[in-house]
């Protein structure tokens, strides 16, 4: 037990010491995995090494491969490890949407646009889930934002 405990240490201080080299390089704070988000993780017994882009990336992999539940699952986990991923809400935002759970979409396309207020796609994206909810008004500007941004649809 003594082992596990003292290689557990070493682990953490290891990447202590590497989420902060890595901050000071990159000078993105929120793309470091954090020493509290490990230790969350270790406390609910699953250490994970994975930061957010790798879940990001993930659940779009899932959800091209028609698995919404583990897309969702996955985006919300690098949701999780940064809660300033916009395109992570974003992404998860669309998986709703095409599960009809306008609501949930919703509001996942305007915490993307809190975070980033220049994310054409998010802006898209809302204005699709308020027309499908039929307020055509408010598609209308959020498509007009989401082009001004320079969105455009393939």
């Amino acid at each position: 037990m003594r082992t596990k405990i003292t290689l557990f240490l070493f682990v953490m201080a290891f990447l202590s010491a590497r989420t902060c080299l890595y901050s000071e390089i990159v000078g993105d704070h929120d793309k470091a995995v954090s020493q509290e988000t490990i230790l969350d993780y270790t406390a609910q017994g699953e250490i994970d090494f994975k930061g957010a882009e790798e879940y990001n990336k993930s659940g779009v992999a899932k959800n091209d491969l028609g698995d919404s539940e583990g897309a969702i699952l996955d985006f919300t986990r690098a949701i999780e490890i940064n809660p300033k991923h916009a395109e992570a809400y974003n992404n998860r935002g669309i998986v709703k949407f095409k599960k009809g759970d306008y609501n949930g979409c919703m509001s996942d396309f305007a915490k993307a646009i809190e975070i980033n207020p220049k994310f054409a796609g998010a802006y898209y994206n809302r204005s699709l889930a308020k027309g499908a909810m039929g307020d055509q008004a408010d598609a209308g500007q959020d498509l007009k934002r989401a082009e001004e941004l320079g969105y455009v649809e393939y």
